[in-house]
């Protein structure tokens, strides 16, 4: 398509040039992706895919970077009210770790685009190309069967990109503030999970917490010589001392540590009818905020869509289930353990 390799290049910087140039030519069902968060210590990198079509009427669009914060949050609603698709996704730390940035990158971006261009074809919309902000192409699968173009700058001259641009950032940021409060100490409200002064100095003297990017300068530099996470061993120290709790409580441990896509469970225990859902945190004495405090409302329902995967398998007609906290802080003279019965409710799952 010889089309979009002339026209995506020579484009001036003003959001909205690339539609123009297009529309043109006919080609109107535009999908743009950008992401936000390559660059942080701690956190996802988030990725967005839009679709806003012709007549979307939103004013104002531009790289998500050169609008207040206010005004990125009114046009991320107007967005999402507006386009005739769009999708937001997130790579994880760990996945970033694993992947490392771009590909994990690039993997989130595939994800949000194939999400937006199976959401057309439900409305029987065809895609007519994908324009991916940067110069790294998706190679999306061949299922798509939508060309793909790289725009260097184009969150400043595609309004597609641009509104994915401003979903990604804006998801971002409320994702950072939330984990704020599960995290404390680091400042990510404020910094957002970035190599500020701040952020690394709060890393030198906490260490790392488990969204910190290990495989980042700034982070790996306070991770022990023998590449063994310390968040890690305080974590798994601070859920051995809570199933030695609820053992001498009378449970029986059903399962630990159970993972799948959408979260993890920390403790499954079982004491007569009773089926306990346990979530563990653990800090080391002195620190800020309690360890069960931070289980807040977005953790609480990964917590419960995590459960509603693992009892897909299971038999749980005859248990009363509940969801519960426990709360363990240690240093090295003593250990102070709180278990917190029925601290939260699911909202959406029937038993």
């Amino acid at each position: 398509m010889k089309l979009f390799q002339s026209t995506l290049f020579d484009l001036p910087l003003r959001c909205g040039a690339l539609e123009e140039s297009l529309e043109k030519e006919g080609v109107t069902v535009i999908v743009g992706v950008d992401e936000a968060g390559r660059g942080p210590l701690a956190g996802p990198v988030v990725t967005a895919a839009v679709c806003l079509g012709t007549e979307h009427g939103l004013q104002g669009l531009d790289d998500s970077k050169r609008l207040t914060a206010a005004r990125r949050e009114a046009l991320f609603d107007q967005i999402k009210a507006s386009a005739l698709a769009y999708a937001i996704h997130e790579a994880s730390p760990k996945q970033i770790d694993e992947l490392n940035i771009l590909q994990a990158t690039l993997f989130s971006m595939r994800e949000s685009v194939m999400q937006v261009v199976g959401a057309l074809r439900q409305r029987t919309i065809a895609p007519a190309v994908v324009v991916v902000d940067g110069n790294q192409p998706l190679r999306l699968d061949s299922t798509a069967k939508v060309p793909e173009r790289c725009v260097v700058k184009g969150d400043q001259k595609s309004t597609n990109i641009a509104a994915a641009s401003i979903l990604a950032k804006v998801h971002r940021d409320r994702l950072m503030a939330e984990l704020d409060v599960e995290y404390p100490g680091y400042g990510l409200a404020e910094h957002k999970g970035y190599p500020t002064k701040s952020h690394k100095a709060a890393i030198a003297k906490l260490g790392p917490s488990i969204i910190h990017r290990t495989t980042f300068r700034g982070v790996k530099e306070h991770l022990t010589t023998s590449q063994v996470d310390p968040r890690h061993e305080l974590g798994a120290l601070g859920e051995n001392l809570a199933a030695n709790h609820l053992i001498e409580a009378g449970y029986e441990i059903v399962e630990r540590n159970w993972r799948c896509d959408v979260g993890e469970l920390d403790i499954i225990a079982e004491k007569g009818e009773v089926l306990a859902i346990v979530e563990v945190r653990t800090v080391r004495k002195g620190s800020l905020i309690r360890p069960e405090d931070t289980v807040i409302a977005s953790k609480q329902r990964r917590v419960e869509r995590a459960f509603g995967q693992w009892m897909l398998d299971q038999d749980v007609s005859r248990k009363v289930v509940r969801f519960d906290v426990i709360g363990v802080e240690v240093d090295s003279t003593r250990t102070e353990i709180r278990h917190h019965i029925d601290a939260f409710r699911a909202r959406t799952l029937m038993f």
